[in-house]
């Protein structure tokens, strides 16, 4: 049998990202539990983010959760620039859509607000 090359890849497409529309959904669904959790927040104007764990970027993100996730208003910057090591993390290691990783926390006894001692 004749050697058939494959078809050239869409470049539109990224093959280790969730299904098309995923992510977008796994962020859109904790950001109106926020919504309704704190309506006072104007998280425009304190910059502030919905961060949700686990992560929307991952196949076990809000919507396949059965409700068991979390939510808080943090600062946009910090929850941004999370987003972005994660996906560093996700190139440098290679880790495609299905693999397996491990998130330890680091719980703060006293203060659950400050940030670790680095």
């Amino acid at each position: 049998m004749p050697y058939t090359p494959p078809a050239p890849a869409n470049p539109e497409i990224d093959p280790d990202e969730a299904p098309s529309g995923t992510v977008k959904k796994n962020r859109a669904n904790p950001i109106s539990v926020c919504r309704k959790e704190w309506p006072y927040v104007k998280p425009k104007e304190q910059r502030l983010d919905c961060d949700e764990f686990p992560f929307a970027s991952t196949k076990e993100g809000s919507l396949s959760a059965n409700g068991n996730f979390s939510v808080r208003y943090i600062d946009a910057s910090d929850n941004r620039s999370s987003g972005s090591q994660l996906g560093v993390f996700c190139q440098q290691t290679r880790r495609l859509g299905n693999d397996p990783f491990w998130v330890y926390s680091n719980p703060i006894p006293d203060d659950r607000d400050e940030p670790p001692v680095r």
